[in-house]
């Protein structure tokens, strides 16, 4: 089919269609952030310790039932303990003030995945002292924590990462 032969309600037709495209994806403009404000992303995943693991005694006792089992019965990727993980506890602070305190549980059914953390937190433009620290959370006892103690240069309408690096074990801020 030629163009030519088209009429102009024809024409209509097929060119609305773009032209309510362009008109929608450009009008009315939106904003992600407002224009003097900034935003805070804490993001990482995490592999915690156990929640209880083997003593020798248990561990000793595990081999001895596991040698008494048939070969093809015996399980090679289940040690004794608990397989469920200990979760983390999270603590962001701008300025002195505590902004997110969060106990984030590990993923699965049995609690024996990683855990993940995701928390936007918005923020005048600026610099700030941000302090950020993770730590295992066991009630009752005080774990060691990693920290993060800086202070960042918030620019306007952009958003600042604070990520962890499993193997130095660090929190690191990406502007």
């Amino acid at each position: 089919m030629k163009l030519k032969q088209l009429s102009n309600s024809g024409r209509l037709v097929i060119f609305a269609p773009t032209l309510l495209i362009y008109v929608f994806s450009t009008w009315p403009q939106y904003q992600f952030h407002r224009p003097d404000e900034s935003q805070l992303v804490v993001s990482f995943k995490m592999k915690t310790g156990r929640l209880h693991e083997c003593t020798p005694e248990e561990l000793e006792a595990f081999k001895a039932e596991q040698s008494t089992r048939l070969k093809h019965m015996r399980t090679k990727s289940k040690g004794c303990g608990s397989k469920e993980r200990l979760p983390l506890e999270l603590v962001v602070k701008t300025g002195g003030q505590e902004k997110v305190r969060k106990i984030l549980p590990p993923a699965g059914l049995q609690r024996d995945g990683i855990v993940f953390a995701f928390e936007r937190v918005s923020l005048t433009a600026g610099e700030h002292d941000l302090h950020v620290s993770i730590r295992e959370f066991v009630p009752g006892q005080q774990t060691p924590a990693m920290e993060l103690a800086q202070r960042v240069d918030f620019k306007p309408q952009h958003m600042t990462l604070v990520t962890f690096t499993p193997e130095t074990g660090a929190l690191h801020v990406h502007n």
